[in-house]
């Protein structure tokens, strides 16, 4: 709730719980240590990014892993482990190589200077002053202790959803959320976009367990929430796909808004991301990276995850954004009857 705070800490291990709060900002942090009383996190005397250990997120421990970049989508919760031993004396800045324009999936120097706001100071998060002295409370943080993540048990079927960007009777940019057709993909108008007030397609049976495909058709990254689930991340597929005209998109004052025509969605090959995404624990939010729906064929990429609906009742899903989920990127999700 504040702009560049500090905190003063010792030269010992802290865990601490990350919220990225913020309503459309992919966060894409590291920790780098300056000298005391310095504020920019890329001074000519900062270290080189100092490893960390990621241990959890959104619901619950994971399997830990080390890396010295973390990206937090907007909603997104994750549980860090930093170190401040040796570093007493120093201040260690929390960095952001994230851009200011909305997130496609690249950062630090893969970034276009149109990315970037003019004086950038976006690009620090807070700062730790290592200055309090080390205390008798055991600092015997292990990793090794932690037990894993085994992801959702139980079978599954498989339901596809889908993610676009329309746009509204004034002509403004519109996401939207929707379904891929079952089976075959290949044909014309496989994929349908809704607004929110239409009828629900989302109604998984209360106790079940699903699968959920989200085909990702727009330019940017969405971090899609469901909520009270708890999912595993499974895999992730890179695909090409036609856009063969416009579907009418009707709006809640009867007014008609368009979205594109999805058709033949071909050549789906399997795709990762580096460890700069920590997915490996329980989660209710996933960020679903794009494509090039600008090339020719489109791309876009798709995204599986694992989810218990194990509480009845009215809920949604929706991309964390939020000019996206308020105009119209949110469905109702209901599950039992």
């Amino acid at each position: 709730g504040k702009i560049w705070p500090k905190a003063n800490v010792e030269p010992r291990n802290y865990r601490m719980h990350l919220l990225n709060g913020t309503d459309s900002r992919f966060l894409v942090t590291q920790f780098v240590a300056v000298d005391p009383g310095v504020t920019d996190p890329n001074d000519l005397n900062a270290s080189e990014p100092l490893d960390f250990w990621v241990i959890g997120s959104d619901q619950g421990l994971g399997t830990p892993a080390q890396t010295d970049t973390l990206v937090i989508e907007p909603g997104g919760r994750y549980d860090v482990v930093v170190n401040f031993s040796g570093l007493g004396g120093k201040r260690v800045i929390m960095k952001n190589l994230g851009g200011d324009a909305p997130f496609g999936g690249a950062f630090g120097g893969d970034l276009d200077p149109e990315d970037l706001f003019p004086d950038r100071q976006t690009d620090r998060i807070m700062a730790f002053d290592v200055v309090i002295p080390k205390s008798s409370v055991p600092d015997n943080f292990n990793p090794g202790n932690l037990p894993g993540y085994g992801g959702v048990a139980n079978g599954a079927t498989t339901r596809r959803v889908a993610l676009f960007e329309g746009k509204d009777e004034f002509g403004r940019l519109q996401p939207l959320l929707g379904t891929v057709a079952d089976g075959d993909l290949s044909g014309t108008n496989v994929a349908t976009a809704y607004t929110w007030f239409q009828p629900t397609t989302e109604t998984p049976s209360f106790d079940s367990t699903e699968i959920w495909e989200i085909y990702n058709f727009t330019a940017d990254a969405h971090p899609v929430h469901l909520h009270l689930v708890n999912f595993e991340i499974l895999d992730r597929e890179d695909f090409e796909y036609d856009i063969t005209g416009e579907q009418t998109i009707l709006q809640h004052n009867g007014a008609a808004g368009v979205a594109p025509e999805i058709s033949n969605i071909r050549n789906v090959t399997a795709t990762s991301v580096g460890s700069e995404y920590f997915e490996d624990a329980p989660k209710d939010m996933v960020t679903a990276l794009p494509g090039d729906p600008e090339g020719a064929p489109a791309t876009g990429q798709l995204v599986r995850v694992k989810a218990e609906f194990n509480k009845s009742g009215r809920y949604v899903w929706h991309c964390h954004i939020l000019s996206h989920e308020d105009h119209e990127m949110m469905r109702v999700l209901q599950v039992g009857p």
